[in-house]
């Protein structure tokens, strides 16, 4: 099938998101108005506003009546207090998601890892890499461990159709999670594959979990703290 060119709005809006997801344009910097944005793409002012509409109603852009239209501090939010598909939680804010599977392979543990999912020293287990993608931006780098006792099969999972999470819950729901939140500096590779800036920290959820009486996996999930938050409410 041929390919179509995209509507002139979606063409302008992604030209727009490119220069935020780049950084060229960072929070806080005021776009041109429609008007302006119209004469300098050579579109109309309505297919302008259209665009410049349909970023705001994602989150990207802040629009100040008086004053005029702000790049916003765009931040993804995760559940602290569930364990949920992060692919799930962006289509479910009827967002775009996708991901970049950096390692998918199957190593011997190190000891380390071998004590946190509670095999045998020298037991190889299957490990994996992604950046999951909101709209094009990186909001979370997941590194995971899994125990391939619980999860056979999980190398030949496709995963630019599902998640390591997904494939889990299909597998068994968790009869038990243990977790915990800290900030760190990331690494030059980490920082690289979120697009952060420099001196970012990230939050990072650090998250095991049991299925059917056994260790399933041990996830570490890497989130720059500019554009992710987690929250949770609880009632007893």
């Amino acid at each position: 099938m041929a390919n179509r060119t995209a509507p002139p709005y979606l063409q302008l809006k992604k030209k727009i998101l490119d220069k935020i997801i780049s950084g060229e344009w960072k929070a806080g910097h005021r776009v041109p108005s429609d008007n302006q944005l119209a004469a300098l793409s050579g579109v109309s002012r309505l297919t302008a506003n259209k665009a410049m509409r349909a970023l705001a109603d994602e989150g990207y852009l802040e629009r100040v009546a008086g004053l005029g239209t702000f790049v916003a501090e765009y931040r993804s939010h995760g559940d602290f207090l569930r364990v949920t598909n992060i692919a799930e939680e962006i289509r479910d804010r009827r967002h775009e998601y996708d991901n970049q599977v950096i390692e998918k392979c199957e190593e011997p543990a190190t000891e380390q890892i071998c004590e946190a999912l509670h095999l045998p020293a020298g037991t190889k287990v299957f490990h994996s890499i992604i950046v999951h993608r909101d709209q094009g931006v990186p909001i979370q780098l997941e590194d995971r461990y899994i125990n391939p006792r619980v999860a056979p099969d999980f190398l030949s999972v496709d995963l630019s159709n599902t998640t390591p999470t997904a494939h889990l819950m299909e597998i068994s729901p968790p009869h038990e999670v243990e977790q915990r939140i800290e900030a760190v500096m990331p690494t030059v590779e980490q920082r690289k594959l979120l697009r952060m800036h420099a001196n970012e920290p990230c939050l990072v959820v650090k998250r095991r979990t049991w299925i059917r009486g056994a260790v399933a996996t041990l996830a570490h999930l890497y989130h720059p703290g500019s554009r992710y938050d987690v929250s949770g409410r609880w009632t007893p």
